[in-house]
């Protein structure tokens, strides 16, 4: 094996923590790291049991040895985003990666919608006003780089490459519910 890249100990701090190195955002300057070293880094990161996966414009682990309360861990995590893909998958401007979407717009489009009304008031979220419930729902989602502010000032959120992963996860847990 050839000599580690640089920042090999912050990209396993980011990935090692279940969040994602997207080709765009803020940690795009990992993404290339990754990219030009996958076969080491990938060989390197196995040796400490974290399976380095490649896969649409982003980076993240998984574990090859995941026990059965690992798994479940996981799904009981991704079950809070159910609601939160529901909601935005119901969108008319539908948000989708690369996207630039701002809060106000979501709320003015949840207000507007009888539909969409109803599901955010069924969310199990905090906040008293739309506009809370929406602001911690993009905080969740930014909170595990899904997104990524954009513009302060407007509140204008980017959808990253890993909001995939996002809706693989819950499509197959839909999947594999139905199967049962």
């Amino acid at each position: 094996m050839k000599r580690l890249p640089g920042r090999t100990n912050e990209i396993f701090s980011i990935l090692s923590k279940g969040k994602f190195i997207s080709e765009r955002g803020k940690n795009e300057k990992y993404f290339d790291i990754i990219k030009n070293n996958f076969k080491d880094l990938k060989n390197y990161f196995l040796n400490i049991d974290f399976m380095l996966e490649d896969d649409n414009g982003y980076f993240y682990f998984s574990k090859p040895n995941a026990n059965e309360q690992e798994i479940e861990r996981k799904i009981i995590q991704f079950e809070k985003f159910i609601d939160i893909l529901d909601i935005f998958n119901s969108l008319d401007d539908k948000i989708l990666i690369g996207k630039i979407f701002s809060i106000s717009q979501i709320k003015l489009e949840c207000e507007n919608t009888a539909r969409l009304r109803e599901k955010l008031r069924k969310m199990n979220i905090e906040g008293k006003t739309n506009y809370e419930k929406i602001k911690n729902i993009i905080k969740e989602l930014e909170k595990n780089n899904f997104v990524e502010l954009y513009d302060i000032i407007e509140e204008k959120y980017i959808v990253l490459e890993a909001y995939e992963y996002l809706n693989k996860i819950v499509s197959k847990m839909f999947t594999n519910n139905r199967a049962k």
